[in-house]
């Protein structure tokens, strides 16, 4: 116990000394420098725009994963009713004796045939929507990697013994990534 108290106060010491060295040397302490500061500053910002930007990402996903989905369902729906027009036509040269070909004389085939075609109009708008939304999840994804770098390349310029060249490039990063961001949400 004794020699664990002995090696402690021997960590204090030698921390002492150091902190003592680094105010004798002109320097201000890690903590006292404004460049940390306005380094600290700028990765919480950064952190913001990162979070900001990765929750647009994932409802863009969402979105397009949706807009996928819901095509499938129309398409669905425009192969069910022209399924049930081709059933009827069918059921109308067996029942009439007539030729399937003279199906859409009846109002209800036109009206069956309108039915399909709007579904599958449908169909063709949500997977142009499905493409939209993908297209801005992917520019969102590459906006979010920039900041993220940038976040990373702050704290170099804090553990590098303060350093203004990484801040300056985690600026630029961060700021490339919130204008791809912006752009991607504006596509």
């Amino acid at each position: 116990m004794a020699r664990l108290a002995a090696q402690t106060a021997e960590e204090l010491k030698s921390e002492h000394e150091a902190l003592e060295t680094a105010r004798d040397s002109g320097r201000p302490p890690l903590l006292e420098d404004p460049l940390v500061t306005r380094v600290s500053v700028t990765m919480a910002i950064l952190a913001v725009a990162g979070v900001i930007l990765g929750s647009i990402e994932s409802m863009q996903s969402a979105a397009a994963a949706n807009a996928a989905s819901q095509a499938l369902i129309y398409q669905n729906r425009a192969t069910d009713a022209w399924s049930a027009l081709d059933a009827r036509m069918v059921r109308q040269a067996l029942d009439r004796g007539r030729d399937a070909q003279a199906r859409f004389s009846d109002k209800d085939d036109a009206a069956l045939a309108a039915h399909a075609r709007a579904q599958e109009n449908l169909s063709l708008a949500s997977l142009r929507e499905a493409e939209r939304r993908g297209a801005r999840h992917e520019i969102l994804t590459w906006a979010v990697m920039l900041v993220q770098i940038a976040i990373a390349v702050a704290t170099i310029s804090i553990i590098a013994r303060p350093r203004r060249w990484p801040w300056r490039a985690a600026i630029v990063l961060g700021g490339a990534g919130g204008l791809l961001g912006l752009g991607g949400w504006l596509a």
